[in-house]
């Protein structure tokens, strides 16, 4: 079972060919959870083998109430102690199964997995974390690729659940997630980043002409690239401040 939680893990876990590769073994099953379940270019990407069932997922909403902030504080304070932090993870993890609903048992319970692999545990998105909670409940292991270099440093909050196991860049990761977070070391392992392989695949590239053609760019001029950030942070005024400095000779 795999979750894309958002656009950027649909890319680095589902398009890395880690599908393909779990699909290798014909006795697999595999079941994607994502909120891009009901779109039909979702679908017809990555349910063409009919061992591949799409689910949606849920938009959970976390930490609105009093009892679920308190949680969250206490596992952040904790984190400094070796015993007592994983404590608190069990006792916020205990609460929140008791509390809150269950948006996964029936799925558990239909497709009975072997392995959870999720892309975030409170990161960026809370979307994975009701389902990790409901794979520890079940007693199925959960594996965490971190995606992102800041997951593990603190700049991003705590994790909200803790997976069995985490799958990180390079030994600097490897030394935050044991040292804040108190894995083991052998819970720990160093793959490198999956979402930069896509550039050691050759036929991937294209080459820049037949690039800026397919988007009706000319390929005899310069191609200036603006990446913007969230979906609702206006970056207009970059391009008009671009335009306004070319109308100038700038």
């Amino acid at each position: 079972m795999i979750t894309a939680s958002l656009g950027r893990y649909v890319r680095t876990l589902l398009r890395s060919g880690l599908p393909r590769l779990l699909l290798s073994d014909p006795g697999t099953h595999l079941a994607i959870l994502s909120p891009g379940a009901g779109e039909p270019e979702f679908q017809e990407e990555f349910s063409q083998n009919g061992r591949v069932q799409i689910h949606p997922l849920e938009d959970v909403q976390m930490g609105r109430a009093l009892w679920q902030r308190a949680l969250w504080k206490a596992c952040l304070l904790s984190q400094r102690s070796r015993w007592a932090y994983p404590v608190a993870m069990d006792f916020s993890h205990w609460c929140h199964r008791a509390l809150s609903p269950r948006y996964y048992a029936w799925l558990f319970q239909e497709f009975q997995p072997q392995m959870v692999l999720v892309g975030s545990c409170g990161f960026s998105t809370h979307r994975d974390v009701p389902l990790i909670r409901e794979a520890r409940a079940a007693r199925v292991p959960t594996l965490y690729v971190v995606h992102s270099w800041d997951n593990l440093n603190g700049v991003k909050g705590t994790m909200l659940e803790r997976p069995d196991w985490l799958a990180v860049w390079n030994d600097s990761m490897k030394k935050e997630a044991i040292e804040r977070y108190h894995y083991s070391p052998t819970r720990v392992e160093a793959i490198g980043a999956l979402q930069f392989d896509f550039y050691a695949v050759p036929h991937l590239l294209r080459e820049r002409s037949d690039f800026l053609s397919a988007l009706g760019l000319d390929p005899g001029r310069p191609v200036l690239t603006i990446a913007t950030g969230m979906p609702d942070l206006d970056s207009a005024y970059v391009v008009e401040s671009l335009t306004k400095a070319r109308q100038q000779g700038l």
